[in-house]
């Protein structure tokens, strides 16, 4: 890797945030691979770029929020609606695009979607210049490919995973150098109701079955009755922290790539 190359592209995160200009569609990296350096640093301009739109997917605890729910200075459109985004819906400050995952990267290609700006996280480069979009590929990949500009936090507490996780270096426009653990999410404790029915759910799932695992607290209580269960699948965009509970029913365990 030339250091020298690397030097040269190293914002800080105000920096970053005052390259988005007004009217542009900005992307927001994953759940915990959110850059929220950036994004607090976005927030707090002082003159925040009029009719910007940021573009995400799961923003799970993206914001602080308040009694009247989170405060953003800008527009968001989400492909999930997620506990912190559902109080902007019914403000005008967030729409829900009701949309397929995997039709995205057919969007970018076509220019039905334009991305100007993205914003992302990353590991650290490698000896050979290359960076791993670690625990969140998802439609990062696609967003950091089609973007007119890919920005990313460089984070030592980003793990390397394998796969189509890779960038290049030379084809991130800039970095921002930050180093603190990664965000996690806790289900809520399943109530009564949803303890039932995710006995239900499980009640029907025969051996050698291939699951598709969707978000929320009945999928993630339902693994956790598969346990006596044998040649399981799970074949799915998602995979829960349940999953490890009853791993010695699964034969095959992968997650769906974005193409």
């Amino acid at each position: 890797m030339d250091t020298g190359s690397f030097a040269e592209k190293v914002l800080t995160a105000e920096e970053a945030a005052r390259l988005v200009k007004p009217g542009q569609n900005v992307f927001l990296g994953t759940a915990s691979a959110t850059p929220r350096t950036i994004l607090a640093a976005l927030e707090a301009l002082p003159a925040p770029p009029p009719d910007v739109c940021l573009w995400h997917f799961l923003t799970t605890g993206l914001y602080e929020t308040g009694p009247s729910g989170p405060t953003t200075r800008y527009y968001h459109r989400a492909f999930f609606i997620g506990t912190d985004m559902k109080p902007l819906v019914p403000g005008g400050k967030a729409d829900y695009v009701p949309l397929r995952l995997s039709e995205v990267p057919r969007l970018l290609e076509n220019h039905r979607l334009d991305i100007d700006v993205a914003f992302i996280q990353v590991s650290p480069p490698d000896a050979s210049g290359y960076v791993s979009l670690g625990i969140s590929v998802d439609i990062t990949m696609a967003m950091a490919r089609h973007a007119r500009m890919t920005v990313a936090e460089i984070n030592p507490h980003m793990p390397r995973t394998h796969g189509d996780t890779f960038l290049r270096l030379s084809d991130i426009a800039h970095v921002v150098p930050v180093s603190q653990p990664l965000p996690t999410f806790e289900h809520p404790a399943a109530d009564d109701v949803a303890q039932r029915i995710a006995r239900y759910v499980a009640g029907v799932i025969e051996d050698g079955a291939t699951l598709q695992v969707g978000l929320g607290r009945i999928p993630h209580q339902a693994l956790r009755y598969l346990h006596d269960r044998r040649d399981l699948g799970i074949h799915s965009d998602v995979i829960t922290d349940g999953a490890p509970t009853c791993a010695s029913a699964f034969s095959t365990l992968r997650r769906l790539p974005i193409p």
